[in-house]
């Protein structure tokens, strides 16, 4: 299935339900024949009452929900390198830095200029 793209406000379970209930149809794919979603996580995905999961399953009751592996070894590994102080402080620089040029066009120009010298 291809990447549904769904921003802004609209990006509530509803929405991203009706997304891959249109995706499935334009690929002539039963819904009930579902079986299995990956998700990042998010509580909009796996929330117990109102969650994607929970209403793909009203069409396809077998639907099991998971938790993509990636996500959870992304999120595991940034908790861990935040408990560490001199990671922490890594991060807070070059993420200042990042925002010092890419919120100013002047200063994005010349450090490309810069870049393109070497």
């Amino acid at each position: 299935m291809n990447n549904l793209e769904i921003t802004g406000s609209s990006a509530n379970a509803e929405t991203i339900v009706a997304k891959v209930i249109e995706e499935l149809k334009l690929k002539k794919l039963n819904i009930k024949n579902l079986v299995g979603i990956g998700t990042d996580g998010a509580s909009v995905m796996t929330g117990k009452k109102n969650g994607v999961i929970v209403k793909l399953r009203k069409h396809s009751p077998a639907l099991i929900g998971l938790h993509c592996s990636a996500h959870r070894l992304s999120l595991a590994a940034s908790q861990a390198a935040n408990s560490v102080e001199q990671v922490k402080a890594y991060s807070k620089t070059s993420n200042s830095v990042f925002h010092y040029f890419s919120n100013s066009a002047l200063r994005s120009n010349r450090l490309r200029y810069i870049y393109r010298m070497f």
